[in-house]
């Protein structure tokens, strides 16, 4: 007689998902792509529920004061991608807006492991043409970036993601 023994663990749930953050987009400290991918990292996209679902704690942050912009670039490695990355402490993310946007704009972000683990959040405002820094407190390791833009009349107009690769 055999008796088979299975043990269940994380990568065995079904209702766990996992996402694949091994595929980066390099860029240097200027924002300069080292390695591109085509493979729409970076690019517009339309959330999941369960991805959606990340921002609901940041869901409360104030929209005042803020509008959306006639358009948002969707040309990465030109705009809204992070970089450095991989990165040390801190990375930058700039987006652009049509040219004679000067308003404000909220950005939400939130970064999860290979499990779609939050672990870190973030929630700032861009003005105009500038940018915004992440220095997020996680360990060393391969990592995804969701990040939604919003106004008070337009909650996540935008919508994308990327592969980060914090190192030691």
């Amino acid at each position: 007689m055999v008796i088979l023994l299975a043990g269940c663990n994380k990568a065995d749930d079904p209702s766990v998902l996992i996402i694949d953050v091994s595929q980066q987009w390099s860029f240097d400290e200027q924002g300069y792509p080292i390695v591109g991918l085509l493979d729409g990292q970076w690019q517009s996209k339309t959330f999941n529920k369960a991805e959606i679902a990340l921002f609901n704690s940041l869901d409360t942050a104030d929209l005042q004061n803020t509008s959306t912009p006639a358009s948002v670039s969707d040309n990465p490695p030109d705009r809204n991608a992070c970089f450095p990355n991989p990165f040390k402490d801190t990375h930058a993310l700039y987006v652009g807006f049509n040219s004679d946007f000067s308003s404000e704009v909220v950005v939400k972000a939130v970064i999860v492991d290979s499990t779609m683990t939050a672990k870190s959040k973030q929630v700032s405002r861009l003005k105009g043409q500038n940018g915004t820094l992440f220095k997020p407190n996680i360990p060393a390791g391969k990592y995804r970036l969701y990040y939604t833009l919003s106004s008070a009349a337009n909650p996540h107009f935008y919508r994308t993601w990327g592969n980060i690769y914090k190192k030691d």
